[in-house]
């Protein structure tokens, strides 16, 4: 019957029998592709006279015609009520899910567009496919490290699936995430993530290729040879960690001992079949020239020249923290803000990269030592500008005046990429200047080096971006801790270094294809089209003197 001729019905009919006319000519519209007829058949409609089984389409229907109208808000609504409305076995609930999928694709919320197609897998009212996983698998790739970690521990009926994308996320190597995938299969048999699996999954069953004999190149004579060493330590440290008994054996080679060219030729007749390093910039360039036929990943970034085909890059680029920060302060809503950095190389590089990507108003200060900072905080919170007009004011009216100089009342928040000691003056400098009551957010420098007796005492409230191994605690990391003395250091990072180059040479084949993020200890690793990989980091405050993980709390949507 169509759709005009249900609503002549419809019109003549009473209660019951009019409401469930008029959806069926909705229905009869939908089917015709028309969601003005949609809207005009669902507005006759008495929801008090429609039977309870019939709500949740009725509100699903609704909301198809607010998707096709644009009204995410109605769409919500709408989706709202059909979920509350729903009953067991009500043969829309696929349906249902699919919508709430798509409204939440819409809004950019990969969580509730994941969660919403696992509950119409749970629903069991349509015949799954490969192409359902991949899309629930592809959405929990688009989720950062530590609220992935966070909805692994939740209770509720989506936790399995976040469980294993957490698992296999953070493991050592291919071997351990092979053993996680297992367990969590033997935890959770039959599971319907597995009927069929995602791609990934089968990839990392099936995955035949990784090294066999690494070359790990590293400078360890010269003005370099701490940072080698350290690098190597770690690197060490997390091949002798790993349990896998057909893991790779590991060659290491001295960079400084012999011309780049001749100590590559000599790898590949070792029967090397990968390289980790080398790991100053001017080597990463010069083995780049090399166009090396074997997998590299280097252990710093090129300068502005594109990778040759085999080579991957892995370090501790300031710019990731700078990074980190900008998405930070844009999630906090912060429109205008003061950036403060010392003369050091890595601080001026840090706060070009916030300046550079950061789309509101933004006040950049410099300083160019200790005695320099008072000043320079000053002059960025115009209190300088504030005196002068006072004094000018002083001069033309001839006689003594009171004032209080006053700082600008503009800024959300403030930013400094500064050295512990550098930290510990800005403080004062800030409250000197009536600047103490903003939000400041640092980098993982102003914890480094907090041995001395003042230490991180008064910088109370800085929250700070920095490695999961500083914030996050795990067996390996305790270790690692013990057997070296690692401490708020500068060589601390390098250690991790290796250790994360371990990890990425095991698993990059993977990184490279269908799986990719890594939850590392350096930071959270995906990597870009230069292969190069980038680093988000976690975000600890200060508390009592002591650097603390930030709780994550997992905004849940509206309704939904």
């Amino acid at each position: 019957m169509g759709a005009d001729t249900l609503m002549r019905r419809a019109s003549r009919a009473q209660g019951a029998e009019a409401a469930q006319l008029y959806l069926q000519a909705a229905q009869a519209f939908r089917l015709a592709d028309d969601p003005d007829g949609m809207d005009q058949a669902l507005s006759q409609i008495d929801t008090a006279a429609l039977p309870a089984p019939l709500h949740s389409f009725y509100y699903l229907l609704r909301s198809e015609v607010a998707f096709a109208h644009n009204d995410w808000l109605a769409a919500q609504s709408a989706l709202t009520r059909a979920t509350n409305t729903l009953q067991r076995g009500d043969p829309h609930t696929a349906e249902l899910y699919a919508h709430i999928a798509s409204l939440c694709m819409q809004r950019n919320d990969p969580i509730c567009a994941a969660n919403a197609l696992i509950d119409q897998s749970l629903a069991g009212e349509a015949q799954l496919t490969s192409a359902h996983n991949d899309q629930i698998w592809h959405l929990m790739d688009q989720v950062s490290g530590t609220i992935l970690t966070s909805l692994a521990g939740e209770s509720d009926r989506h936790a399995a699936w976040w469980q294993l994308k957490a698992r296999l996320s953070s493991s050592f190597s291919i071997a351990e995430q092979r053993r996680r995938l297992a367990q969590w299969n033997a935890d959770f048999p039959d599971h319907p993530l597995l009927n069929p699996p995602p791609q990934a999954l089968d990839t990392l069953v099936a995955l035949a290729w990784k090294p066999r004999q690494i070359a790990l190149i590293l400078p360890l004579q010269g003005v370099f040879a701490n940072a080698g060493k350290s690098v190597r330590d770690g690197f060490i440290s997390a091949y002798l960690y790993d349990t896998d008994p057909d893991k790779p054996t590991v060659r290491i080679y001295d960079s400084q001992a012999e011309p780049l060219p001749l100590l590559y030729e000599r790898v590949l007749n070792d029967g090397c079949d990968m390289i980790v390093g080398p790991l100053t910039k001017t080597m990463v360039d010069a083995f780049n020239d090399l166009n090396p036929e074997i997998p590299v990943l280097a252990l710093n970034y090129l300068d502005g020249n594109v990778a040759a085909a085999n080579l991957k890059q892995l370090g501790l680029a300031i710019e990731d923290e700078a990074e980190t920060v900008v998405d930070r302060l844009l999630q906090s809503n912060a429109d205008s803000i003061l950036v403060l950095h010392s003369e050091a190389d890595w601080s001026r590089r840090a706060a070009e990269h916030v300046a550079a990507h950061w789309p509101y108003a933004i006040v950049t200060q410099g300083f160019k030592d200790l005695k320099t900072v008072t000043e320079a905080v000053g002059g960025a919170m115009l209190v300088d500008a504030s005196q002068d007009r006072f004094d000018a004011l002083q001069q033309l009216l001839g006689e003594d005046l009171e004032f209080l100089p006053r700082a600008r009342k503009d800024l959300d928040a403030v930013v400094v990429f500064v050295s512990n000691i550098e930290a510990n003056a800005v403080v004062p400098a800030l409250k000197y200047h009536f600047a103490d009551d903003l939000p400041v957010y640092a980098s993982s420098q102003v914890a480094r080096e907090a041995r001395s007796e003042i230490g991180l005492d008064i910088l109370g409230g800085f929250q700070i971006c920095d490695m999961p191994f500083n914030l996050l605690d795990s067996p390996f990391k305790k270790e690692l801790t013990q057997v070296f003395n690692l401490g708020a250091d500068n060589l601390t990072p390098l250690y991790v270094l290796g250790v994360d180059a371990y990890s990425v040479s095991n698993q990059l084949m993977l990184l490279t294809s269908d799986q990719p993020r890594l939850l590392a200890n350096t930071g959270e690793l995906t990597m870009n089209d230069q292969g190069q990989f980038r680093r988000e980091l976690v975000w600890g405050y200060i508390s009592q003197g002591e650097l603390r993980p930030v709780p994550v709390v997992v905004d849940q949507p509206i309704g939904l």
